[in-house]
């Protein structure tokens, strides 16, 4: 095990690898980025003035965009650490943040406490789509592969299948019993996984919204997932990392 220290002073919020392997950044009070070989920090990212809650890597390992308690959302060149946007718009903490798939991350999408999940054009550094729907704090914003829709995951119960062009809601999926925190497309964007603090994880077909199948196996709130090929990774307030087929999950 490699220990990154001598960086943050407070609780660490996230963190995502570069797709080159080779660097890492985190978020807590402010935003750093580590030498992943050598467990060395290599930049702070300044500009924040609270605390940060989501950190990403675009598709090319160029920008890193950030989200954070201070209602901003933030676009950071990676390797000189410059600030190239701040974006402007929602009334509340923003607690996800994610780059678009295609034109290498042209687009970002956010979620916030005021209930709004936003899409921007960062580059032109403007608002491009507001999309209303949920009735509580919007946990989890993720980009179809082909970018195509964003499905948002909230306090009140629900995600939401979101068409970005038409900046409309064109499916709203229940069957957690409580707040969810995130979601994800399987690699095909054939299906939808999601995790909340019913301890449960559930896969959804994204076309027709229907609920496929309930994973059960944390005994506490399962705060994140992620997906490689046909293996799913939660992690859980249970102190346990699970790894699952999803070939045998969603049968």
């Amino acid at each position: 095990m490699t220990v990154l220290k001598g960086g943050h002073n407070g609780f660490v919020l996230s963190c995502d690898f570069s797709p080159s392997g080779n660097n890492i950044v985190s978020s807590a009070d402010d935003c750093k980025i580590w030498n992943a070989n050598t467990a060395t920090k290599t930049l702070s990212l300044k500009g924040h003035d609270d605390k940060v809650y989501c950190v990403q890597y675009n598709t090319t390992g160029a920008y890193i965009v950030s989200g954070s308690c201070d209602r901003t959302v933030r676009v950071w060149n990676a390797d000189s650490g410059a600030k190239q946007a701040t974006l402007k718009g929602h009334d509340l903490a923003v607690f996800s943040c994610c780059f678009s798939n295609t034109d290498a991350g042209r687009f970002v999408a956010s979620g916030s406490d005021d209930r709004l999940v936003k899409v921007w054009d960062w580059r032109e550094g403007r608002e491009v789509k507001n999309l209303i729907g949920h009735t509580g704090t919007v946990w989890s914003v993720k980009f179809s592969f082909h970018d195509k829709y964003i499905v948002s995951a909230s306090m009140d119960h629900e995600l939401k299948l979101w068409d970005v062009a038409g900046a409309s809601c064109i499916r709203t999926m229940t069957g957690h019993m409580t707040p969810i925190h995130h979601a994800i497309f399987s690699p095909n964007d054939k299906y939808i996984l999601s995790c909340a603090r019913d301890f449960n994880v559930m896969v959804w077909d994204t076309e027709t919204g229907k609920h496929l199948e309930t994973i059960q196996g944390h005994r506490n709130t399962v705060y994140h997932l992620d997906m490689l090929g046909e293996q799913v990774l939660t992690s859980s307030l249970d102190d346990t990392i699970k790894l699952w087929s999803f070939t045998e999950a969603a049968k």
